[in-house]
């Protein structure tokens, strides 16, 4: 059981990189009006969630669901909806600044809570 933890905790923490990556890359090519390139990142960034999703419940099981993890779950989904608005928004050529402005304020929360910053 503890192996099981390890390897979600990796790819875990292995997959914020790149999805911090890919998803300022399907929303630059959506705001430069490359449309098909933007939609294979964002496809690729929906793996990713999946990815983060699944290990970031299987990690909260492992840890007997404390209400510290369970917030920091809560507000990653939360944050995932945004993200998905602002490349959404962006792909309609709609504007953006709110949903991107609350993600951004999401993903530094979340990162905070992850790497021990934010305790409570």
């Amino acid at each position: 059981m503890k192996r099981l933890a390890e390897i979600f905790s990796a790819s875990h923490e292995g997959a914020w990189f790149i999805f911090a990556v890919l998803f300022f890359a399907a929303y630059l090519f959506a705001l430069f009006r490359k449309y098909k390139v933007s939609k294979v990142f964002h496809m690729i960034l929906r793996l990713f969630y999946v990815i983060m999703l699944v290990s970031g419940i299987g990690m909260i099981i492992h840890l007997g669901f404390p209400y510290f993890f369970v917030i920091k779950g809560i507000l990653a989904v939360t944050m995932i909806g945004f993200m998905e608005v602002a490349i959404g928004k962006q792909q309609r050529g709609e504007r953006t600044i709110i949903p991107l402005f609350v993600a951004t304020i999401l993903v530094i929360v979340v990162m905070f809570m992850g790497t021990g910053q934010i305790r409570f």
